[in-house]
């Protein structure tokens, strides 16, 4: 085995484990691995995506993202006083 396949393999395990930890579909890691064109130069991994895979992420990043501003915003309100 090369070694560039080698860490193909290990990026494409790592984006499933990745996808599979955030409840996302595993199918995707195929998608997100780096094309290269003709001239051997990587293209854009979201060109691999089609269009409602890519807003899929994009939508559940944001939404990552908002929740995760929302716990924060609340654990540095301050705790009202026990009588």
């Amino acid at each position: 085995m090369s070694a560039r396949l080698g860490w193909k393999l290990a990026h494409l395990e790592l984006d499933r484990a990745v996808l599979a930890a955030y409840g996302w579909p595993e199918e995707w890691a195929e998608a997100l691995q780096p094309t290269r064109d003709e001239r051997g130069k990587v293209n854009p991994v979201w060109a691999s995506l089609t269009r409602a895979s890519s807003r899929g992420v994009l939508t559940r990043l944001l939404s990552l993202n908002l929740k995760c501003r929302q716990v924060k915003h609340q654990a540095d309100k301050p705790s009202p006083a026990v009588p």
